[in-house]
């Protein structure tokens, strides 16, 4: 038997088929859809940038063109000229051509394999830029595309529009009008004509060159008229002639080119080849896997079946395939329930085997691993043929004998569907088995799919070999889909002869044939099953249960991380809003220390620089206590007791131990209680608070209580007012008064603008009536406590 049946029966074309439809060139599909005759793979490298770039949600270029090779082989022989539609389509490749190098060049694309297949095309410039020249982007010749051509048709034109132009005035003769069946001008056989009624043909002298269906009209060119047409027959051949001139020249350039252009279309063919690979990839969540000596499949899919079961909706049906067959392993049997999915196993597995060995991506996870055949072998269904006389046993002697004879040297991939069925039970039984034995004795891997529990007992007991089967749901009675690896399984006739309608008289009756010992060992299979279906179900909640945990506990990570990040943001805003009141405070105390010197009052301004000094040293360590500490390395908490000062790691704060109890412990916290658990205490210090010191400023008798502006301009009160507050807040005077006047009110509302934005003021207020002298034009001011 050869490749290309086992080919047919695990729908290798259809699946490459498949592939070649996301093509977007007909070259690329013809390459896809054969790529099972062709030696060439697709260029793996080329395929895995372009899935990485999909991946990224950064579109491929369609490479959607026609195939030049028709063209180019025409263009081979001397003196064959191209058609005006042969230059467009090859205008439209080299125009493709271009927009790929240019997305080669991206930088942020880093693609090798794209780069150095889009550098082998050649945009073959100059001829592009003739076809321009020739053609309009109707594919029409253009005037321009030579002086003659121009000359011609400017002559053309001129003499077409004076024909017209007597014909028109022929018209609009009196007699002439009578002769015409209609009014209007037309063009038969190249020629300008009138319609002329065939029983007045004779008042228009000319040339008949047509008649309508009916034979009533007459299409002559007028006497007149017939050299101008003469001439004009002539400037159409000359056009004519020059456009084939022009149309082999450029031929002879695409002759010229014959081997880039081959060369473009060979890339153009392989780009869109990768990028049918990597879509259809995308769409079916396929990847590259290694080949090694063993054969692991993980998450693996039927690309059919999973298109089928995607285009009903129905996609929850989709069950994949995960298995592990070590290196010594020869023979997997695979047992279980009719309809149960051991057919797609077998073609699952062979499918992807042949997938890989073409070089493409398989629907599988990245963890699965293949083996590498030279030979693949498959008797799958029914092979019965009438024109060659053969029964279903027949025929699959008959493809076991031709395997048995192929695979005697080499390694092979065996895919065996219901060996041995069609005969008597015992008898196919034993040769099943026998089967099985010698082709164990080879370099192959066997396949094979049993319902015949002697195959089942003889794969049991042989190390070489592996049963499996698919589960079966006996409360649902329909069958899971999943392979478990290990022990046989049941076939569950008569319970699946029960979902399909058969009366339950005849399903007991059958039940009494079958024996004892039969039945006690499908029960035991079926309870075995129904044991791993619970051991199972209760796995997948743990695992929910397990991922559901961590997920909790990334979400209080990232929440503690917020929260430690919102606690350094805060203690950042308080420094930087403390550095700005020591900075404003200092500038200010400079400032009251200028005008103090500047006053002649040197005792008092030493006095008040030290007291400066004292004050702006005591913010700055307030500064201090506001910013973040650096992390110091503490001692684990050995055996604290409660009351003592420890720090909690969890929190990065520190606080008092109030108890402890079965590894948690409750520290109070600023006030308030945490729980937390009591590998998170470290032995901490804790900080004894600083004294209070408290400097009172002496009050100086030399500032007066009062000041007064009234008389001044705005100009001159406000610094005097200035020089008189920072002198009552180095006193320590805790009231004054400001005696402004009434008048315009512009001197009073200077003076309460300057109050207001002063630190040093707590309030201020206009006097009452009566309660000082002058009170009316007096306001009152209230100082802050030093």
């Amino acid at each position: 038997m050869s490749d290309r049946h086992a080919y047919r029966v695990l729908e290798v074309p259809q699946t490459l088929e498949q592939i070649a439809n996301y093509a977007a060139s007909e070259s690329g599909r013809v390459r896809l859809a054969a790529l099972a005759d062709s030696a060439t793979a697709p260029q793996r490298t080329l395929v895995q940038e372009c899935m990485g770039l999909l991946s990224k949600n950064i579109s491929l270029p369609v490479a959607a063109f026609q195939s030049l090779r028709e063209i180019l082989t025409s263009a081979r022989r001397e003196g064959v000229i191209l058609s005006a539609d042969e230059f467009e389509i090859l205008r439209r490749v080299l125009e493709l051509v271009e927009r790929l190098k240019t997305f080669a060049r991206r930088r942020e694309l880093n693609c090798k394999a794209i780069r150095s297949c889009m550098d082998r095309m050649d945009p073959c410039d100059e001829l592009v830029a003739k076809i321009d020249q020739v053609f309009d982007r109707k594919g029409e010749i253009m005037d321009r595309a030579s002086d003659r051509l121009y000359e011609v048709r400017r002559g053309l034109r001129q003499l077409s529009a004076q024909i017209n132009a007597k014909l028109e005035a022929l018209l609009r003769t009196p007699h002439i009008q009578e002769a015409l069946q209609d009014q209007y001008i037309d063009l038969r056989n190249g020629r300008y004509v009138v319609p002329v009624r065939r029983e007045l043909r004779t008042r228009i002298r000319g040339i008949v060159h047509d008649q309508s269906n009916s034979g009533r009209t007459l299409f002559v060119e007028p006497q007149a008229l017939v050299e101008m047409g003469n001439d004009l027959t002539g400037l159409r051949v000359e056009e004519r002639d020059e456009c084939r001139k022009i149309l082999a020249e450029l031929s002879d350039l695409v002759r010229a080119n014959s081997a880039a252009l081959r060369v473009n279309e060979e890339a153009l063919c392989e780009y869109d080849v990768a990028c049918a690979v990597s879509n259809w990839s995308r769409d079916f969540d396929c990847c590259y896997v290694p080949f090694g000596k063993a054969l692991v499949m993980h998450d693996a899919r039927h690309p059919l079946l999973q298109a089928q079961l995607r285009e009903e909706n129905r996609m929850e049906e989709l069950v994949p395939l995960d298995m592990r067959l070590g290196v010594d392993m020869k023979v997997l049997a695979v047992t279980g329930s009719n309809s149960g999915g051991k057919t797609i196993v077998l073609k699952t597995i062979g499918l992807l085997t042949v997938l890989g060995q073409l070089g493409l991506p398989i629907p599988v996870d990245a963890r699965t691993q293949l083996r590498r055949f030279e030979g693949l072998h498959a008797d799958i269904g029914d092979e019965q043929s009438l024109q060659q006389n053969l029964s279903t046993f027949s025929a699959h002697m008959k493809n076991i004998s031709a395997m048995m004879r192929a695979t005697e040297q080499g390694t092979h991939l065996i895919m065996l569907d219901e060996l041995c069925a069609g005969t008597d039970p015992l008898e196919g039984g034993a040769l099943a088995c026998g089967i099985l034995d010698e082709l164990a004795r080879r370099d192959v891997l066997v396949l094979a799919t049993t319902h015949l529990g002697v195959v089942k007992e003889h794969v049991q007991q042989d190390v070489r070999m592996l049963n499996s089967t698919v589960l079966f749901n006996r409360e649902t009675l329909k069958p899971e889909y999943k392979l478990i690896l290990g022990r046989p399984g049941a076939s569950h006739a008569l319970d699946v002869a029960r979902r399909f309608g058969i009366p339950e008289r005849v399903i007991g009756f059958s039940r009494e044939q079958t024996g004892t010992d039969n039945t006690q060992v499908e029960d035991l299979l079926s309870s075995l099953q129904d044991q791993d279906r619970e051991m199972r179900d209760k796995l997948g909640e743990i695992r929910s249960q397990h991922a559901k945990l961590m997920k909790e506990r990334d979400e209080l990570q990232q929440e503690l991380g917020e929260l430690k990040k919102q606690r350094r943001g805060l203690l950042k805003e308080a420094k930087q809003e403390a550095r700005n009141i020591v900075d404003n405070t200092r500038r200010d105390m400079d400032k009251m220390l200028r005008q103090a010197e500047q006053a002649g009052n040197k005792k008092q301004a030493g006095e008040l620089r030290a007291k400066a000094q004292e004050k702006s040293k005591r913010m700055a360590q307030a500064v201090v206590e506001v910013s973040e500490k650096p992390k110091v390395p503490q001692q684990p908490a050995v055996n604290p007791q409660v009351g003592d000062w420890v720090r909690v790691e969890l929190l990065g704060e520190e606080g008092t131990l109030l108890a402890i109890d079965k590894g948690r412990a409750s520290v109070d916290v600023d006030g308030k209680r945490f729980q937390v658990p009591a590998t998170q205490l470290a032995v901490a210090k804790k900080k004894a608070k600083p004294a209070a010191h408290v400097t009172k400023p002496p009050v100086s008798r030399a500032v007066s209580q009062e000041i007064v502006l009234v008389g001044m301009r705005v100009d001159e009160a406000m610094p005097k007012l200035e020089k008189h507050l920072s002198d009552i807040g180095l006193s320590g005077l805790a009231k004054f008064h400001v005696v402004h006047g009434r008048g315009t009110g512009r001197l009073r509302d200077a003076v309460h603008r300057l109050l207001r934005d002063c630190r040093g003021v707590d309030s201020f207020r206009l006097a009452k009536f009566g309660e000082l002298p002058g009170s009316d034009g007096v306001t009152i001011v209230t100082m802050h406590d030093q």
